[in-house]
């Protein structure tokens, strides 16, 4: 029973730290991509909000694409760090706050084009 309840222990923590890592890549790639999205657009380089927060995402390599363990792992951890377009929407809207002249610029340069 005691070995039992040390092994759920190690389990939980280890699954927090996981956790805790997973969502400090998906707060860094989302802010990344937030601050690529609005300079992007800033300079005219329009390119949608899908195509910035896919540039963020694993890509499959293709020397491993027959390997089926290797598959399995890769859309796993694919499925983990998916940086999605509402996680790099609330980035700038906390980028909004702190730097809220790129926006006003990003906005003109938007109604000109």
């Amino acid at each position: 029973l005691v070995v039992v309840i040390k092994k759920d222990k190690r389990e939980e923590k280890e699954r927090l730290r996981q956790q805790k890592q997973d969502n400090d890549y998906i707060m860094g790639g989302s802010l990344g991509s937030a601050l690529i999205y609005v300079v992007g657009k800033k300079l005219g380089w329009g390119r949608s909000l899908m195509d910035v927060c896919d540039s963020f995402n694993p890509q499959d390599d293709d020397e491993e694409k027959n390997d089926e363990k290797q598959q399995v792992k890769k859309k796993k951890k694919k499925k983990r760090l998916l940086i999605k377009p509402k996680h790099c929407c609330r980035a700038m809207n906390e980028v909004k706050v702190i730097f809220p002249h790129l926006f006003q610029n990003a906005a003109a340069v938007a109604a000109a084009a």
